[in-house]
């Protein structure tokens, strides 16, 4: 690598002039001057998720016995048999 008209074979000296180079092109921002503000102003906040006994024993409920397991490698026949015993520790967790 050639700077200056010298060649620099050391790799700290490489190291030293890509970060120059870098340094040179790449702006520092004030962490105080970013604007925090949201860039979706007429999106509104999304409420509160609400996780309720009912709705979570109607999804286990809706689950397919057959079906394969998700990422958890929880069977879907057995979160489906033990939906009544399992959907208020379920609710109590989320």
């Amino acid at each position: 690598m050639k700077v200056d008209g010298r060649l620099v074979n050391d790799s700290k000296g490489k190291a030293d002039i890509l970060n120059q180079h870098f340094q040179s092109v790449f702006t520092q921002t004030s962490v105080t001057s970013v604007n925090m503000t949201s860039p979706f102003p007429s999106v509104p906040m999304m409420p509160p998720i609400k996780v309720t006994v009912p709705g979570v024993l109607k999804l286990l409920k809706g689950l397919h016995p057959i079906k394969a397991c998700g990422l958890a490698d929880i069977s879907p026949r057995l979160l489906h048999e033990l939906s009544e015993q399992i959907a208020t520790p379920l609710t109590t967790i989320f």
